[in-house]
């Protein structure tokens, strides 16, 4: 590795920053600042015009690579940071890069990653994601620490800094990170989850989706439980407040939080459901735009409103609570025949002149799933009609 670096390869002292000088290759690049700002992504690049831009490039395993080298440059760049607080980076393995760069900047940085290292990780991914330069970074690190969340657009006050801290040694991934910051921001979502006494990512999640199921026996057993059955769950919750939209004589809230179990979740839901299919509404008389998929003696688009319906009470499921999305064009219903009877329910997701078609489910009698033919029937079906007629 040190060999590759070579001496093009050099620690600027002045913008105590790692520079490769790329003017030797074939490529429109002057230089390559590999510890400028860059979100731990790779690398930016300065063209000839001053112009600075982004490169992905370097995964995980390369920054690993440039971290452990002994090429003087690398050495020079770690030696600004304490050895402790190097080790504690690597090992946290989140923003490894950006969180060094910031530590060789200051020592305040040091400090405030020492005591807190989560909040250093929030401050660099802020400065990064909004684009701001690290002299503005460098500024912000000598205010206290509730200044510098507010001025994240973080709450400030007791709940986020408990919640911030509770996930102290948790955070690994970038995804976690934001969606920990997401919360963070979120002062009613915060009150909810003040009283929660096991938080997780997953019910960090699951709160911000429904907040009127926080701190409820729904929640803690939706924390205890595992993926598979989480997954399940937020099917069936997300179909049960769609369906209390519907439906004459809706499902109670308190009902909903009293949940223990997912088999409680589908006895509402399917009750939800065999009112809907037996209540008459104007929708039963609509019809349906022209869907941008054509069907085959297999696959039968469903073309109004009284189709839908009967679809519904003859598979005994909730496709008609979708009503609305297929009369604004966004959702498209079918019939499956072959190689066995389904109900087909697809996305119609627009961008700009194209249309992509995002499959949501492939139910059988009573949302039973379907078999494996079946499933590989439909799919090759979608990826061959992707594109709009």
């Amino acid at each position: 590795m040190d060999q590759l670096l070579g001496d093009e390869l050099y620690w600027d002292e002045t913008q105590r920053c790692l520079i490769w000088d790329a003017s030797a290759l074939a490529l429109d690049i002057k230089r390559i600042r590999i510890s400028d700002w860059n979100a731990g992504l790779g690398w930016s690049t300065e063209s000839e015009g001053g112009r600075i831009e982004q490169m992905a490039g370097l995964d995980s395993p390369g920054l690993a690579l440039l971290l452990d080298s002994e090429h003087p440059a690398i050495t020079a760049w770690r030696s600004a940071i304490p050895t402790e607080l190097l080790k504690s980076v690597r090992a946290k393995g989140l923003l490894e890069f950006s969180l060094l760069r910031a530590m060789s900047l200051s020592n305040k940085a040091q400090q405030i990653f020492a005591r807190r290292p989560l909040l250093l990780a929030c401050m660099v991914e802020h400065y990064i994601k909004n684009g701001k330069p690290a002299a503005d970074f460098i500024t912000a690190l000598d205010q206290k620490d509730k200044r510098i969340m507010a001025h994240m657009g973080l709450c400030p006050g007791r709940t986020a800094t408990r919640v911030m801290a509770y996930f102290e040694g948790s955070v690994k991934q970038r995804w976690q990170l934001d969606q920990l910051t997401d919360a963070l921001q979120d002062t009613e979502l915060l009150d909810t989850i003040k009283h929660e006494k096991d938080l997780s990512f997953d019910l960090l999640g699951f709160v911000r989706r429904y907040k009127s199921l926080s701190n409820s026996t729904l929640s803690k057993y939706y924390n205890r439980s595992g993926r598979p059955l989480r997954s399940a769950m937020n099917a069936t919750i997300r179909d049960i407040f769609r369906l209390s939209g519907y439906v004459e004589g809706k499902v109670s809230l308190h009902e909903v939080r009293q949940c223990s179990s997912l088999e409680d979740l589908e006895w509402i839901h399917d009750r939800l459901t065999n009112r809907l299919n037996l209540q008459s509404d104007s929708g039963y008389q609509a019809v349906f735009p022209t869907p941008p998929l054509s069907g085959n003696e297999h696959i039968v688009a469903i073309k109004n409103g009284s189709a839908l319906k009967i679809e519904g009470r003859c598979m005994r499921h909730c496709i008609y609570s979708h009503l609305h999305d297929v009369l604004d064009g966004r959702y498209y219903a079918f019939r499956v025949l072959w190689p066995e009877r389904a109900t087909l329910g697809v996305w119609i997701e627009s961008r700009g002149a194209s249309q992509r078609v995002r499959l949501d489910q492939l139910k059988g009698r009573a949302n039973a799933s379907v078999a494996k033919q079946t499933e590989d029937f439909v799919t090759a079906w979608i990826s061959g009609k992707s594109d709009p007629r």
